[in-house]
């Protein structure tokens, strides 16, 4: 009796997975392309973004950025274009940041010294988490949005670069939830 309790316990020990540093796996990783479609909420804004690995932060397309003083603290307002809608969108900076381009140097443009960093809710394969997105002229780029290395991880996500909208349903209102995971 006791040699199949014992047995019973390694195997459920077992089944548990694991992480390589010892922290219990929080949900499973998820496979999605290099571009998906993502869904800023509460606005319901409809984007393609492109998962970049290779940035550690995430970048908006943002137009017409305007920051300023709301009871002691900054707040930025600016434009997001959606297919043919302009959405003017107001969120808290939580801080101001420099970016550092592919060699590891910080990029010596004004806009990008002053690049405003914002948390913001995106639903991307009908999971919402709220993330750190800073605010560029991404116009000259196809994608809107770029979903960084911080985020990706946040959604669990492994990148498919063979791929592009691997999510099997379009992110919508109805059928994105909060992520029940404290992290």
């Amino acid at each position: 009796m006791k040699k199949l309790f014992l047995i019973f316990l390694l195997s459920a020990f077992l089944s548990i997975p694991i992480f390589a540093n010892g922290s219990l796996q929080k949900e499973a990783l998820s496979i999605k392309g290099y571009v998906e479609d993502i869904l800023i909420m509460p606005d319901n804004i409809l984007l393609s973004a492109k998962l970049d690995s290779g940035a550690d932060t995430s970048s908006l397309n943002a137009q017409h950025i305007r920051i300023s003083k709301r009871s002691g603290q900054d707040w930025v307002e600016f434009d997001v274009l959606d297919k043919n809608t302009v959405h003017h969108l107001s969120y808290i900076v939580l801080k101001k940041v420099s970016i550092k381009n592919r060699s590891g140097e910080i990029t010596n443009t004004a806009q990008a010294a002053s690049r405003p960093l914002i948390a913001m809710d995106v639903c991307l394969g009908g999971r919402i988490e709220k993330i750190k997105v800073n605010l560029v002229d991404r116009s000259q780029f196809k994608y809107p949005f770029l979903l960084g290395r911080e985020a990706l991880a946040q959604y669990d996500v492994l990148i498919d670069p063979k791929s592009r909208y691997k999510n099997s349903v379009m992110p919508s209102p109805t059928n994105c939830h909060k992520s029940l995971l404290t992290y």
